[in-house]
């Protein structure tokens, strides 16, 4: 099965928690309009009672609003306002998108995640920036619009690959032939001096190019 995460750049720690103060603050104000009304009620009536262990029947209500916004938003959107402000969504490397492994990882993975922050911590420090609700889960939190560039290859590197070598003569120094790029390399042209000289052989267009200011020989 193809691996999602080709081809796509998993987002970091801080760009991520931006994302995350985000959300947090829109689902708090969400809740806390939607509970408002309630929060009048008498401090003994059954809203604000214990109802399990030490929370209220309002303390629950507010959980499950914000769990509820994180779960169905990343599951119908594979993202949040928060992530959609900074490019980010929530992907699986077998692009399986189950609402149940959603649920997992946006409730139990993210309480075992805030515990003393250590899970969120491992964003920057795994390989792929993963939480342990990441890693729970197998998601990745990666970039909507970015791609990875592939480093190329110096240019002068692809040329002396693709291209056999040409030997240089005894008077060049290797010292100086090590530091010419393929391009600035110079051409050497195998001419019998002696007949340039007696003009028994025509020389055309011969140039040195390791010389700016050599001209063309032009012998009839």
């Amino acid at each position: 099965m193809q691996n999602q995460l080709e081809n796509r750049v998993c987002a970091g720690f801080f760009v991520r928690l931006v994302a995350f103060a985000i959300d947090s603050f829109i689902a708090a104000l969400i809740v806390g309009i939607v509970k408002l009304p309630f929060s009048f009620a008498p401090a003994d009536s059954f809203l604000k009672a214990n109802f399990l262990f030490d929370y209220s029947i309002l303390d629950v209500f507010s959980y499950i609003g914000v769990a509820a916004y994180f779960v169905l938003l990343t599951y119908f959107s594979h993202s949040t306002p928060g992530k959609f402000l900074m490019g980010l969504e929530v992907i699986t490397r077998d692009g399986s998108f189950t609402f149940i492994n959603i649920l997992y990882r946006e409730t139990i993975g993210r309480f075992l995640s805030s515990l003393l922050c250590i899970g969120y911590f491992a964003v920057l420090v795994t390989k792929d920036h993963q939480g342990f609700h990441d890693m729970l889960c197998d998601t990745c939190v990666v970039y909507k619009n970015m791609m990875p560039v592939p480093k190329l290859k110096n240019v002068a590197v692809v040329q002396q690959e693709s291209q056999p070598a040409e030997a240089a003569p005894d008077d060049v120094p290797a010292s100086e032939e090590k530091h010419l790029e393929p391009s600035q390399a110079p051409v050497y042209y195998h001419t019998d001096i002696n007949n340039v000289q007696d003009k028994k052989e025509p020389v055309k267009e011969t140039y040195d190019n390791m010389n700016p200011d050599s001209t063309h020989l032009d012998i009839n």
